[in-house]
């Protein structure tokens, strides 16, 4: 056989084949997000909103902000402002995790990493097993849960990063307003 008609031969083979597999349709609509821990908290981030997962870079501390607001950051050339999450959710205290992760967000102009106590990988859910269970999240990040799964006995809470993103608690990184502040700023 010449190298075309084996290449032919293999293209009909792997059609055969491929033909017993199940189609979408027969596999059921599918979630797909980012698990991630936060203290004693599995939590998920959705997968559209992650750009990328990072080790947590060196910040540089920005005066007379929260505790929980690490910093700005040089990620491949550009500023990156950094959040510690469970810093966030426990009024500054973070965690000494050694397995943090920064993950970033990046969506219509806003560019934020969040560090995470760990990153525990891709998780993939029937769009079925969604609903909106109570869980046990710390008070301060349940404006951010948009839904949750359940597998088994094991709920997920969907952390919206996007949400968190846009709210006003994330966006006054200031300790206090006014004139010192402001000089701060310019």
């Amino acid at each position: 056989m010449s190298p075309l008609e084996l290449l032919y031969d293999y293209e009909r083979r792997v059609h055969q084949r491929a033909s017993s597999f199940p189609r979408h349709a027969e596999t059921g609509d599918r979630w797909s997000g980012i698990a991630f821990r936060l203290g004693e908290d599995l939590m998920l981030a959705p997968m559209e909103q992650v750009a990328e997962i990072l080790d947590p870079p060196q910040c540089t501390r920005v005066p007379g902000t929260r505790s929980w607001f690490m910093g700005i950051a040089n990620v491949r050339g550009s500023l990156l402002p950094v959040t510690d999450l469970h810093g966030f959710a426990h009024s500054g205290r973070a965690s000494n995790a050694r397995n943090s992760r920064l993950l970033v967000y990046n969506k219509d102009g806003v560019r934020a990493g969040v560090r995470v106590d760990d990153v525990l990988g891709l998780r993939q859910f029937l769009l079925e097993e969604s609903g909106n269970e109570q869980t046990d999240v710390h008070e301060s990040l349940q404006p951010y849960i948009e839904r949750t799964f359940r597998q088994g006995e094991q709920v997920w809470p969907v952390f919206s990063l996007a949400l968190f993103a846009d709210s006003r608690a994330f966006l006054q990184i200031g300790k206090t307003s006014g004139p010192a502040l402001e000089a701060v700023a310019s």
